[in-house]
């Protein structure tokens, strides 16, 4: 009763706890959504229990019936007393001696199912008391989350408030500064209807301000800007109700027919702007070209003259003085480093541990020498007062330059091309040279093209000039970009992999091609995502390689091409993370996205985007964790497949690992893919509540017919957990029996000793008998003639057990050699003896075979003879005489008379 009570309020409290904060509108929700996973979770938590009642009552019977033994004075007292009343009753005796029996067995059995089911009363009361405080924290976690999100929702609504106010007052007093609008201004407020209309008159302008921004320095434009006073009679005019009712009247209510008709005019008016634009951007272009050294020289002009209003020595004292500070502080670093570099080129790089250590060691060095030249850079625009045109040239050209020594050290780094024990890629040395050099090159180039179009509008070149010299630039570029991919060599050196690889090579060049069409036309986002997307996979298959390659096992030249380690597993896929996280960063900053602008604004794109980088990042830890895991249980398996342990528990516990591993492996699988999948819906704003419910649904119109599914799944658990049986090992279940191959979820497969392969599932399994564990026993009958001296027989046993200990093969399977036991019975025609041997499980057959022989040739030596079944016939001469002769009448054949009547 107290039990019970004590569930009653467990069941009570999680009910409140789980209802205690939902509103009425999610309320009807939140109970469909708990009943469901009630029931759901009471079929399985049934089927669990009546496993675990089922396990406990087997278990307590034989228990309780290793304690009730047939000579004992309290089972013979209990069995005449029950014998007797049965007898009185008028049953006969040896049927009441029967019922007495069974009654003995079912009153076992009923104190062992009143154990099982006080045990599993305690494991659910355990159970409740761990899930009511889990309960509880969850929901004060859910708690504190949500208030987050709402606090977090409010200030970004007060934010967007805010900044809507900020946007009215600035466009009010930019009106105000006008001039005449003046007093009224101040008094008028900007109604929403009429800040529409003012960013629906600027959104079609941005293009065409793009365009006039390509006009060179000085060209005067077309449109000029509106006289305070007009502006004044446009506000006033606007703000007249009966052209704000018009206005939406224009735009709203038109005519589906009007509507199309108008689309299909804007569709065609914008390919021929496009069109036109193109156009025009060629011819200016042309027209440029012209312009292009007058621009040029222009831009010259205005650097000497900024340099000479300072003075010739006071413009170039900064530039010797920068790159004097820059080179000498890099000088004295490698002076300082050069112990640091003899103790390097001298380290073993034998183990893992040691070139992990050396790349580590490099990289800190590399980065280094790079540091000191960029702080004695930096120290030299600290301490000079720079001319702005000079400054910012020489910061232009020295970010190239760091651009270009970044990519030198990083290839010194992972190339290696003149020192190839310290070679983290494992390519050829050839290979190393090449891409050492053209990586540089690229780079370089790249970087020059890219700050000098930032840089030659500010020295007043036009756009157009501009243009040119960045298509130039890229043309170099891309023809540099060609030349690499088709002469690069292979890994191994022998060839180009134009030669070897060509499809890839050709889809390689067509993709560069693509890519820089995109940028000649002017998009410039596409064109860097374009190179982001390039790099990123050569970079991911950069950083795998590497780790391949400092991870192998100490000795050998190529990489393992089994299992990696758990700490290459964690380092390649926690670089490769990094490496997706900083393009998807790098993406994002190209298309315009500002992470604070996302985490403020709460409109359907926002929310849309930041459901997605929620996704992205579930799903990579989602990856690091399953490849973490699989790689130390592939690990373990491997372990334990090639292990060597003669260690009788090192062997048991490595079968046990093969048998549980496998499916540790598929339920983390299935648990992390299913809350990743969760996890990544949640963040894309798909409600997963009713998603669950509905599987909770399906999952229980499910469960009433899986019922024998459940079953089997958890009676395989149970077994497993109770160590029956192993992967290897010979069981016998009912009639089947056989050596345990591999089993899932849900079933055992055992091969036959003749090959048949059986499929059970855990749920028909009844009794199992293993037949592998710790030793066998074997038992050897013989039998012997009645002539035959007993101890010359136990001598010769002896002998035989001894020389199965000194045969090489088999002796290391014998835990307790061949010995006689004695006389097992005498026989009709022979006395039998009875022999035994210990062995290791499934080696006694080999040794029984050997044993046999052994037996064989040691009697045959001694004299023993083997006794055999004989038919002896006694009596006197004439007897045996009469009896000889019946025997030859019997068997002689008729005479031919006789033989041809019977044939007649």
């Amino acid at each position: 009763l107290l039990r019970g009570l004590g569930l009653g309020f467990l069941f009570l409290s999680i009910t409140l706890i789980a209802f205690g904060d939902l509103n009425n509108r999610n309320l009807a929700s939140g109970i469909g959504l708990f009943n469901t996973g009630r029931q759901l979770g009471g079929l399985i938590g049934v089927a669990a229990l009546q496993t675990l009642i089922d396990h406990n009552v087997v278990a307590n019977v034989a228990v309780l019936g290793a304690n009730v033994t047939a000579g004992g004075p309290a089972v013979i007292e209990r069995l005449t007393t029950t014998t007797a009343m049965l007898t009185a009753k008028g049953m006969d005796a040896a049927a009441a001696g029967r019922a007495a029996t069974s009654l003995l067995g079912r009153v076992v059995t009923g104190q062992s199912t009143v154990i099982a089911f006080d045990t599993a009363f305690n494991a659910v009361a355990l159970l409740f008391v761990i899930a009511a405080p889990i309960l509880v924290a969850i929901k004060i976690g859910l708690a504190k989350v949500r208030a987050a999100r709402l606090l977090k929702t409010k200030e970004s609504r007060e934010n967007y408030a805010a900044f809507l106010e900020n946007v009215r007052q600035e466009l009010l007093w930019t009106a105000v500064r006008t001039g005449k609008y003046g007093e009224r201004a101040k008094e008028r407020s900007i109604n929403p209807c009429l800040l529409l209309l003012i960013f629906a008159l600027l959104m079609p302008c941005q293009p065409a301000l793009a365009q006039t921004d390509r006009n060179p320095v000085g060209q005067p434009t077309s449109v000029a800007a509106l006289p305070p006073e007009d502006l004044r009679q446009l506000l006033d005019l606007l703000q007249r109700p009966d052209i704000q009712t018009w206005l939406q009247s224009q735009t709203g209510n038109r005519p589906v027919e009007e509507q199309s008709s108008a689309e299909a005019a804007n569709a065609r008016e914008i390919i021929v702007g496009r069109l036109n634009a193109v156009r025009s951007f060629v011819h200016d272009m042309a027209t440029a070209i012209p312009t292009l050294p007058a621009e040029l020289h222009r831009a010259r002009v205005a650097l000497m003259t900024e340099m000479r209003g300072q003075g010739s020595f006071a413009a170039i004292l900064p530039l010797v003085f920068f790159a004097t500070l820059g080179f000498g502080l890099e000088w004295l670093y490698w002076h300082a480093t050069s112990g640091f570099r003899d103790r390097m080129i001298v380290t073993h790089l034998d183990t893992v541990d040691d070139r992990l250590r050396a790349a580590g060691l490099r990289i800190l060095y590399g980065l280094g020498v790079l540091l000191a030249f960029a702080v004695g850079s930096v120290g030299a625009f600290l301490l000079f007062d720079w001319p702005p045109l000079l400054q910012h040239s020489v910061l232009a050209y020295l970010l190239v330059f760091l651009a270009v020594r970044l990519t030198l050290v990083v290839g010194r780094i992972v190339l290696a091309p003149g020192a190839e024990r310290f070679r983290l890629m494992p390519v050829a040395t050839v290979t190393a040279r090449f891409w050492f050099f053209w990586s540089a090159v690229l780079v370089g180039l790249f970087a020059f093209g890219h700050f000098t179009y930032q840089l030659l509008p500010m020295l007043g070149v036009g756009h157009e000039a501009t243009y040119i010299v960045a298509l130039a630039s890229g043309l170099i570029l891309f023809g540099l970009a060609l030349v690499a991919l088709w002469r690069c060599p292979t890994f191994d050196g022998v060839d180009m992999v134009s030669r070897r690889h060509r499809v890839s090579t050709v889809l390689g060049t067509l993709y560069i091609i693509a890519n820089w069409l995109v940028a000649l036309s002017g998009v410039a986002a596409t064109f860097y995502i374009g190179v982001v997307l390039l790099v990123l996979p050569i970079a991911i298959s950069c950083v795998r390689l590497s780790i391949d390659h400092i991870m192998r096992p100490p000795g050998t030249i190529a990489a393992n091409e089994g299992v990696p380690s758990l700490a290459g597993a964690a380092l390649e896929r926690g670089l490769r993370s990094l490496l997706l996280i900083g393009g998807a960063y790098l993406i994002a900053s190209l298309l315009g996205l500002d992470f604070g602008t996302l985490a403020a604004r709460d409109t359907m794109a926002t929310h849309l985007i930041r459901g997605l980088l929620n996704a992205f990042v579930v799903i990579l830890l989602a990856d690091f964790t399953w490849r973490m895991t699989s790689t130390w249980i592939d690990r373990k398996l491997m372990q334990t497949a090639v292990g060597d342990a003669v260690d009788p528990d090192e062997l048991r516990r490595s079968a046990r690992l093969r048998t549980l591993l496998p499916v540790l492996r598929n339920v983390l699988f299935v648990v992390l893919l299913a809350m990743a999948i969760l996890m990544a819906l949640s963040s894309l704003g798909v409600e997963i509540g009713p998603l669950i419910a509905g599987a909770g649904v399906v999952g229980l119109a499910v469960g009433f017919g899986a019922q024998t599914l459940v079953k089997d799944i958890i009676s395989g658990m149970f077994f497993l957990l109770d160590d029956a049986f192993r992967v290897g090992e010979y069981i016998e279940s009912g009639s089947i029996k056989g050596t345990v191959e591999s089993f899932s979820l849900r079933s055992i497969k055992i091969r036959h000793h003749r090959g048949a392969l059986h499929t059970i599932p855990f749920g028909s399994l009844d009794k199992i008998t293993n037949y592998s564990r710790d030793w066998a026993i074997d038992k050897i009958m013989v039998s012997v003639t009645y002539n035959t001296d007993l101890d010359v027989v136990k001598n010769t046993v002896k002998q035989v057990g001894k020389q199965l200990l000194t045969d090489e093969e088999i002796a290391p399977s014998i835990m307790e050699t061949l010995k006689m036991q004695g006389v097992e019975q005498f026989g009709d025609f022979a006395i039998q003896i009875r022999m035994k041997i210990m062995t290791k499980p499934g080696e006694q057959a080999v040794i029984r075979r050997r044993a046999y022989a052994l037996i064989k040739k040691a009697f045959d030596a001694q004299g023993i003879k083997f006794a055999v079944p004989t038919v002896s016939v006694a009596g006197g001469g004439d007897a045996s005489s009469a009896v000889a002769q019946k025997g030859l009448d019997l068997i002689k054949p008729p005479p031919q008379t006789e033989q041809a009547a019977l044939d007649a």
